[in-house]
């Protein structure tokens, strides 16, 4: 009998993330976040403040979400606060020097509308403990995502016909594919983003069928004729694929970096003449008909954003202190005769140039915490045991950071729901570990972590 029992006294113990015990989340919420996802590749019509019908859906849904944690007193946490405080920030500085403030300003709130959703589904999966509901999400944006990959096949292969939404064409008239995005680039995004989202998940089970997806989502992909969908579909996949290998047998590790090392070596010491045949070999394919869509338009469509980047980092380098405003750089440009106007395409120069070294910086911690959070589920063996493959979620979030050059993919409500999932997963986990490290081997509650440490998560 120890010290404790001897004092009469019980040791305070808590209840298993997920049991039975634990307060779970109303089915309106649930039905509610199913919606979001099946509304999330729906980008028409527009409504007002470049509103799209999941928004009707997501705010009901964080209007609820906001009355169960409070009704429950439910410890909320605010992972990204303090990159996304800068990022806040840095866009309301910016409207005082903005061409266009009421419309920077605007751009804001819907920042702040985005990440309250962002907080709200968090915590709300957080709430569930279980697999239970983020099983949910993932299986119904697995069958929405297929869907939309063969409706994106069968316009592309009926083109040069083109369905009309409300208005909108459903393809270019060079036969870029974009549904109901309004943007081959964000249509390309989001299917390569559901490619990932469908190998992470435990369901389906069977690989047959996530094979046979795989196969849509490719053609889908093809269809867009992005390139960097193309280009954050491969190096995605070579990361997911390492992060697996290391999870699975440690001495991958060694592997990659001799991989590495000879690499380093070949391009310092190998002589460039030598490398003709392949870049020969690029170009060929590049220019042939089944790439030509895509790959062949590599060095106009990088020239056109190169030139975008210098003349908005030469016009607006002097305003970088505070920033432009936010999504005024069309404007900004076309105020001052460029005719290269249009957005900067790029999350992390729009970011410095719209919302000034404040937001530039926010920006920046925002895909650093995301990355670290994303490698950390990734690499979970807990998850792994449970039937998912989270190094998949790895390579999701390498194919939105590199999309985020050429694309400003923050606006992207899809890569919201991708944060929210990797995001859950993460605090769950780590809320189950202090579980077995902390409550049950010490005898007491770990402490509760304080504002700034929930800021930084």
């Amino acid at each position: 009998m120890d010290d404790a029992q001897a004092a009469g006294l019980q040791r305070p113990t808590l209840a298993p993330v997920g049991s039975r015990g634990r307060p779970q989340v109303p089915s309106l919420a649930v039905l509610l976040l199913v919606v979001i996802v099946i509304a999330l590749p729906v980008l028409l019509p527009r409504g007002p403040g470049n509103s799209v019908p999941a928004d009707a859906a997501m705010l009901l849904f964080l209007a609820v979400a906001v009355a169960v944690l409070w009704a429950r007193r439910v410890r909320v946490e605010v992972p990204l606060g303090g990159s996304y405080l800068l990022i806040v920030l840095g866009g309301t500085l910016a409207v005082t020097r903005s061409v266009a403030p009421v419309e920077a300003g605007a751009v804001v709130l819907q920042d702040l509308y985005i990440y309250l959703w962002f907080l709200a589904a968090v915590n709300l999966i957080l709430l569930d403990g279980s697999d239970r509901l983020p099983r949910l999400v993932l299986a119904t944006w697995n069958l929405t995502a297929t869907a939309i990959a063969l409706l994106v096949i069968a316009v592309g292969v009926t083109f040069p016909t083109i369905p009309y939404v409300f208005g909108w064409p459903m393809a270019t008239e060079y036969g870029r594919v974009m549904a109901m995005f309004r943007d081959p680039n964000m249509a390309g995004n989001y299917l390569v983003v559901s490619l990932f989202v469908l190998w992470a998940s435990p369901i389906p089970t069977h690989r047959r069928w996530k094979l046979l997806a795989t196969l849509a989502f490719v053609l889908a992909i093809y269809h867009t004729h992005s390139i960097t969908a193309l280009v954050t579909l491969v190096a995605g996949c070579v990361v997911g694929v390492i992060v697996a290998s290391v999870v699975r047998r440690g001495a991958a590790v060694a592997a990659i970096l001799v991989l590495v090392g000879i690499a380093t070596v070949i391009v310092a010491f190998v002589p460039r003449d030598y490398f003709s045949g392949p870049q020969d070999t690029t170009e060929l394919i590049s220019n042939s008909d089944v790439f030509a869509g895509s790959l062949g338009r590599s060095n106009t469509s990088l020239s056109l954003r190169v030139l975008r980047w210098r003349d908005a980092l030469m016009t607006f380098g002097d305003d970088i202190i505070l920033g432009i405003g936010a999504s005024t750089s069309d404007m900004a440009l076309r105020e001052r005769g460029f005719p290269t106007s249009g957005e900067i395409h790029n999350d992390f120069i729009a970011g410095f140039i719209e919302r000034g070294l404040l937001g530039g910086a926010g920006v920046i911690a925002l895909f650093v915490v995301m990355t670290r959070r994303a490698l950390q589920v990734g690499t979970d063996t807990a998850l792994r045991r449970s039937g998912w493959r989270p190094s998949a979620l790895v390579g999701a979030m390498v194919a939105v950071i590199l999309a985020g050059i050429s694309l400003e993919t923050l606006h992207f409500r899809h890569v919201w729901m991708l944060f929210a999932l990797i995001t859950a997963l993460g605090l769950r986990e780590r809320r189950r570990g202090n579980y077995l490290d902390g409550a049950d081997r010490a005898g007491h509650i770990p402490p509760r972590p304080t504002m700034p440490e929930r800021l930084l998560a």
